[in-house]
Order: structure tokens, then sequence, then C-alpha cells
């Protein structure tokens, strides 16, 4: 069963049936990857897997829905788990139990990710104002039961992922440029008029202060995922909402410049790509991105001037996180498996055979 066949079952209005494992554990580990996943029954789930000297699973807790991005609270041992859009729920869950401590049903659909300011005090999620064609950034009290402050306009249709820079107060956001609204599910509504754009907003003031678009022959280019460096290097990856036939740029660098910078992806990697990739991450050097393409059972590398340097394959490979080391990843894949991968050396940490891995990985390294 691929990922992106999980079947469909429960919806927003069983908020809460959430359930540690008995592999729950409070001792600490030096990294604990986290995803969002299904057993082979459809049963959505939250997992987090101990790397180092425990090397197992720490736990496993049931979701009412499917979810797709976490996100860690590493001031206050907390993830936050989201929910796939168009879904409207967050978990906040104890980091080494999974032990569910709160469910925040929000007033808008999530797109799936968010971000905490450096002290952990703030969150700041990408959501659907569907009533007026716009994307917003909500903002969350953190040390106020995640309490709805403020919100403001993400700078375009459609915001994904998004990141602090390095000052801890501007957001580079991906703004996909595709239209939805709940009553049509995932349906993408304005495919012809898509305007796809890479968008840095000063959080303090709500204001945009940089917005970067494609050229307009790329206006079907939907940014979805990005990484930062600690010196605010940005690279953003696509997906090609345009005919299969089509080749085009995936991978996108920004780092202060006027304008974007396409990779070149050589010609023999092009097509394996699919015209999709599905997650990104920085290595622990800020020197070396890592760049998933499910559709096409790929991984690719990239110095972070934006030149290509190596891929692998791995079987509906989609989470990337970032590992303690340069040069050291951590990958899954729909059909439960976990990699390391540090210096063209790959292993198998684990092998589920009852898991399928949902499209994000989040690593919390720990000192």
């Amino acid at each position: 069963m691929k990922r992106r066949d999980f079947i469909k079952t429960l919806t927003t209005g069983a908020l809460l049936a959430s359930a540690p494992s008995l592999f729950a554990s409070t001792q600490k580990t030096s990294t604990i990857l986290y995803s969002a996943g299904s057993d082979l029954e459809g049963n959505f789930n939250i997992c987090a897997y101990a790397v180092g000297e425990l090397n197992k699973l720490l736990f496993k807790t049931s979701l009412p829905a499917r979810a797709h991005g976490v996100t860690v609270r590493n001031t206050h041992n907390e993830i936050i788990v989201f929910a796939r859009r168009p879904n409207d729920f967050m978990l906040v869950l104890d980091a080494q139990t999974g032990v569910a401590k709160q469910t925040i049903k929000n007033d808008k659909p999530l797109f799936g990710h968010g971000v905490f300011t450096p002290d952990g005090k703030t969150l700041f999620t990408t959501e659907n104002d569907f009533e007026n064609k716009l994307g917003i950034i909500g903002v969350r009290d953190a040390t106020d039961n995640y309490k709805k402050i403020a919100e403001f306009s993400s700078g375009g249709i459609g915001p994904h992922e998004l990141h602090l820079l390095a000052d801890g107060k501007t957001l580079v956001v991906a703004n996909g440029g595709i239209l939805t609204h709940p009553e049509t599910g995932r349906a993408k509504l304005n495919l012809e008029t898509m305007t796809p754009a890479l968008t840095y907003i000063d959080t303090q003031s709500s204001k945009v202060i940089d917005d970067y678009r494609l050229d307009k022959k790329y206006h079907q280019l939907s940014i979805r995922h990005l990484d930062v460096t600690q010196d605010d290097q940005v690279c953003f990856v696509m997906q090609y909402q345009g005919s299969r036939r089509h080749q085009v740029p995936l991978v996108g660098f920004h780092k202060g410049q006027s304008q974007l910078q396409l990779a070149e992806i050589p010609k023999v990697i092009l097509p394996k790509m699919k015209n999709y990739c599905g997650s990104v991450s920085a290595d622990a050097s800020g020197k070396t991105f890592a760049v998933s393409s499910p559709r096409g059972n790929l991984m690719t590398l990239w110095n972070a001037n934006g030149n290509f340097i190596d891929s692998f394959d791995l079987m509906d490979g989609c989470g990337v996180a970032v590992g303690n080391k340069a040069n050291e990843f951590f990958f899954s894949n729909g059909g439960g498996d976990l990699h390391q991968y540090t210096l063209q050396k790959d292993l198998l940490l684990s092998k589920n055979t009852n898991q399928r891995w949902d499209n994000h990985l989040t690593a919390w390294n720990q000192s």
C-alpha cells in the first residue's frame, strides 16, 4: 500500500482518540525521529523512534485522522502534530512518551506545517482562509494553552511549509499558489492562474518584506517545501501541476539575491524525479541539502550553492530529516523503513512491516 493511497477514515469530529503504546519510554536519547503514518489496517498514528543507544520505537500514539508534519518544541519537551489538508486539528504530545496533552481545533483548515520561535513561546502555522481566497499565518501563544492571538496574510495562496530565519523573527514561507476549498476536499481550483511565491515576512509587524515569483512560464510549479540553514540559505522544492510530459526545474535556492535561483538538474536525473519533490532538509553543517522525490523513488543531494552532488534510489521515500553531523540525514519511506545516511553510507535503522510512514520525518537532535 503506497503512502498516497491511505484510506480516508475518521474526521475531525472525533478529535482525540489518543493512546500511547507499551513502547513508551521516558529515557532520553541523542536523536528522536517523529513521523505520522498508518498501519496496514488504515489506522492513523504518530510514532517516535530513538536513534543511538536505545535504537528502538519509543511510542506509537493513535491519531483521529491522517496527519502531515510534526514540529518540536524542544524548550518544553513537546511535539505538535498537524492535520493533513484540509483538516483543522493539532495535537500536543509529550515528546518522550507520546502522551496527549492537548487537542486544538483550529478555526481554519491547516496546511500541515508549523514552526516555533526559538524561545518556544510562539507557534506559527500555515492556514487556508478559503472564504477570502487567501493564505494565512496563524499565531498562537504556546505559554497560554496555544491560544490563537493573531493572524496575518502569508503573502500568497496555499502557504505550505514555513521556517524562521536566524534572526528569529523573519518567516520564509512557501506559498504554493494552489487554491483549495474544504467543500471540494483536495481539489485544485486554479491551476490555470496559479502564482507560487517564496515570501519573507516580518513577524513583528506582520508585513511582507520580500516576495519572489517564478517566471510566468513556470506558474504551475507549486513551491511547497523548504528548509533554511543557520546563515539563511534557503532551499525550496516544487511540485509541477502541468503536463507529465514537461521537464521543469524542481529545486531552487535563495539567499538575499534579487531573484530565485533554479538548480540545473542533470538530464539523466530530472526525468526520474517525476515532476515532484516531497521534502527537503539541510544537514547540520548547512552545506548540503537532501531532497526526496517519492514518485520517482529517488533521493538527491545538493550543495548549498545549488549544485547537484549525487542521487540514490529509495522506494517511495519521502521523509527527510537532519542528523547531528555534516552530511548525515535520516530518511523514511512508505514501506515502513527508516534509514540513516552518512557520507554515502546507507544504514537501515528499522523495518516496520506493519507501518507506513507518511510524507515527513522530523528529527530532534538533542545535546
